[in-house]
C-alpha cells in the first residue's frame, strides 16, 4: 500500500487493504490501518482517513493521528489538523512538538490568543 502513495494510485491502495480481509481472511492489525490512514491523508482524502481512524475496531494511536496532522496540513483543512492534534495531546501530552504544532496552526489562522494560551500549556 505504502507504493501506491507514490504513484498516485490510491484507490488501488484501498482495494489491496479490502483484500487482505475479504480474499486472505486476515484481519487489518494497527500496521496496515496506518499505511491506509496515510496515503489517503497524504492524497488529500483527508474525510476518508478520519472516517477510517474512527472506525477501527481498535485504538487507534498517535502514529495514525499524526498521519492525519500531517495530511491536513499539507492541504490546509485546519479543522482536521485541529482534531488530530487533539487527540495527540490526550496521547501525548509530555510531547512537546504536539504543543508547538497546535501553536503553528492557530499562528496560520491569526488565532494569537490561542497560541499564546498553547505555548504556556506547552511549557
Amino acid at each position: 500500500m505504502f507504493a501506491c502513495s507514490g504513484v498516485e494510485l490510491v484507490d488501488e491502495g484501498c482495494k489491496v487493504f479490502e483484500s487482505i480481509k475479504e480474499l486472505y481472511g486476515i484481519e487489518p492489525t494497527l500496521e496496515h490501518y496506518g499505511y491506509l490512514v496515510d496515503l489517503l491523508a497524504r492524497s488529500g482524502r483527508l474525510q476518508d482517513a478520519e472516517k477510517r481512524i474512527k472506525e477501527m475496531p481498535m485504538k487507534p494511536n498517535a502514529t495514525l493521528w499524526r498521519s492525519l496532522y500531517a495530511g491536513a496540513r499539507i492541504h490546509g483543512h485546519v479543522a482536521i489538523e485541529k482534531v488530530a492534534l487533539k487527540h495527540l495531546l490526550e496521547l501525548e501530552p509530555e510531547t512537546s512538538d504536539n504543543y508547538v504544532f497546535f501553536s503553528n496552526m492557530y499562528a496560520r489562522v491569526n488565532k494569537w490568543e490561542y497560541v499564546n494560551r498553547v505555548r504556556k500549556a506547552g511549557r
